[in-house]
């Protein structure tokens, strides 16, 4: 445990980064395993995959020590991360140790963890086009296949009112608020 809490960070300040062949997951995790997963969320995952096989993990995971066996790490936060950085087939992922960890830890942060909403979303995609950036661009960096995710959030930067009450009334769908506002 102390010499891998003490790992040196990388000469540009990167994390250190622990090899996936000594990390297993967390058999209670709260999260279900992918294909219990509703369509949605399955998508997601997908698009994280893409997107770390792209540009790679930019945060690390959080590990402690297995309680049984040696050299052994059990992820604590970071699952999706992992997976998607198995799926790219990387070798190692940044990481650092956290052993004061419990289950309610885990519960908490995926529970108090707020997305991001489609206008604070659809006001990032303006800034970037207003930078210079093209839609198809913008849809790449954000790991987003075609223009249509681009497209129905910059469609909501000046909505009426009419689709802000939608919104406030639980529609979600960017697709939705984009028709509405068509």
């Amino acid at each position: 445990l102390k010499q891998a809490a003490k790992a040196p960070p990388h000469a540009d300040g990167r994390p250190p980064e622990m090899p996936l062949s000594k990390i297993v997951r967390d058999p209670e995790n709260p999260r279900p395993p992918l294909h219990l997963r509703t369509p949605d969320e399955q998508q997601q995952q997908i698009e994280l995959n893409e997107n770390v096989r792209q540009r790679g993990i930019k945060s690390p995971i959080s590990l402690r020590p297995h309680p049984s066996e040696p050299d052994t790490w059990v992820i604590n936060h970071g699952h999706c991360r992992y997976d998607a950085a198995e799926a790219a087939g990387f070798a190692t992922i940044p990481y650092f140790v956290d052993p004061n960890f419990d289950s309610y830890d885990q519960v908490a942060e995926n529970l108090h963890r707020s997305d991001l909403s489609i206008w604070a979303i659809a006001g990032f995609i303006k800034r970037k086009l207003d930078e210079g950036q093209s839609k198809t661009e913008i849809a790449q960096r954000l790991g987003k296949e075609g223009l249509n995710y681009v497209t129905e959030h910059l469609a909501l930067v000046d909505a009426p009112h009419c689709v802000h009450g939608a919104y406030a009334n639980a529609v979600r769908s960017p697709r939705t608020l984009y028709d509405l506002r068509r």
